[in-house]
């Protein structure tokens, strides 16, 4: 299930972009209409995994059918703003990832989610496990 949509920017020296997600009504983060903010985790790590494969592919890493998998595992904080649970459907979101840490298989990114109004909705710390080595889908 891919919930996040286009990649707006990507600054590969700083490993870090910009990727937007249109909230869509048939997607898992609605239950009877209604937003679950905690989504707003899996928005932060597949922007994430999306800059990450940018940054990977403009330094190198051989390009290939399907993205290779990578795995969340640990989340250092989640902050949500209470305003994420108004969400709804069409809404436009930006997540703006940074990668703070970045080694072979294990990286450490700071991510925020921001509405349209230019709000912050959420934001966390998350360490991501890269499968890189030819493990794919």
């Amino acid at each position: 299930m891919r919930l996040v949509d286009q990649i707006i920017s990507c600054d590969v020296q700083a490993k870090a972009g910009e990727v937007s997600t249109r909230l869509r009504s048939e997607a898992p983060y609605f239950r009877k209409q209604q937003f679950e903010a905690h989504w707003l985790l899996e928005i932060i790590a597949q922007a994430a995994a999306a800059i990450s494969r940018v940054v990977g592919l403009a330094t190198g890493a051989p390009p290939t059918e399907k993205p290779p998998l990578g795995f969340l595992i640990a989340i250092r904080s989640f902050y949500i703003e209470e305003a994420a649970v108004q969400l709804s459907e069409g809404e436009e979101l930006l997540s703006k990832i940074r990668f703070e840490f970045d080694m072979e298989t294990i990286g450490y990114c700071s991510g925020e989610i921001y509405a349209g109004d230019g709000l912050l909705l959420a934001r966390s710390e998350m360490t991501f496990l890269s499968a890189e080595a030819g493990i794919h889908e």
